[in-house]
């Protein structure tokens, strides 16, 4: 059976999230294949469907995160240029998965942001007018938690004044609360 180590996630716009992006961030690599080939059961089967999924749901839709067997991950999205954040997982010899241990770094909301947010981070620094490539990055359509990242690396670099990130995180929460409803 082949294995397609590269997978793309469409999710269809509904009429909630219209004026949204969709989302269909790629986790990609060698590390993917790898990690089903190792496989011990289906639980792991089931855990590696389900941090593909999340990295759709979390991450912009053109994010690329891509992992290597050796633990070096290279994260790039086309909207930030030609900038590339990489960045290496230790890896547990020890287990009896170790690639399906590297991905679970990559089953939540927080790394998603955390990735997207080193790489915008690392435009930021080797540019010099960052007010405008901010405004120009601002005004592009892009996952609302990119979006967040975005203002959040502004404000480390001084672009945006305290009082508009303190209204970025109350819009923060409020779109988690209404992301997350459903569920309580």
């Amino acid at each position: 059976m082949l294995i397609n180590h590269t997978n793309t996630f469409n999710t269809p716009k509904t009429a909630e999230n219209n004026s949204q992006p969709q989302f269909t961030a790629q986790l990609r690599g060698l590390a993917i294949r790898s990690a089903i080939k190792e496989a011990k059961d289906a639980f792991q089967i089931g855990e590696i469907t389900e941090i593909l999924d999340n990295v759709e749901r979390f991450g912009d839709k053109y994010t690329i995160i891509n992992c290597a067997p050796n633990g070096l991950v290279t994260v790039t999205n086309n909207t930030f240029g030609d900038v590339v954040h990489k960045f290496n997982i230790k890896m547990n010899e020890k287990s009896n998965n170790k690639f399906l241990e590297m991905l679970r770094s990559f089953n939540s909301e927080n790394s998603i942001m955390r990735c997207e947010k080193d790489l915008i981070d690392r435009r930021f620094s080797i540019t010099r007018n960052k007010k405008s490539l901010y405004e120009y990055y601002s005004s592009k359509s892009m996952n609302p938690l990119t979006k967040y990242a975005l203002d959040y690396v502004a404000k480390l670099h001084g672009i945006l004044p305290a009082q508009k990130a303190t209204t970025t995180i109350e819009e923060f929460k409020n779109l988690l609360l209404r992301n997350m409803a459903s569920k309580f």
